[in-house]
């Protein structure tokens, strides 16, 4: 099983156990009830299901960021998350502008 259906299943369940905690006990839906009987617990699944999913975001921007500088290092190839990181973070290549030392050549094969 790859990493991006293990967070899909977690927040899968996530979610259920959501819904089952503050949505569920709503269905089927009573005709005489107004929204005042059941608002905060909407209101609550809203905000956990976002929270569940902000947190399936950052696993995934996580796993592929260390993805990304892994295959930097095994076959020095720059993937655009990874150039995303680099961009973010103001990385740099350290160089000296002096043509007479020797210099390492990061991009030389």
């Amino acid at each position: 099983m790859s990493l991006l259906d293990d967070l899909d299943g977690e927040l899968d369940r996530q979610i259920q156990l959501i819904y089952n905690e503050f949505i569920s006990r709503y269905f089927p839906a009573n005709p005489d009830d107004g929204p005042d009987a059941y608002h905060l617990h909407v209101k609550a699944y809203c905000l956990l299901a976002h929270a569940a999913f902000e947190e399936f975001v950052e696993k995934l921007s996580l796993e592929l960021m260390k993805f990304s500088i892994q295959h930097w290092y095994e076959q020095r190839i720059i993937t655009p998350p990874l150039l995303s990181l680099c961009l973010f973070y103001k990385a740099t290549i350290p160089y000296q502008d002096n043509e007479e030392s020797e210099q390492l050549r990061n991009f030389d094969a």
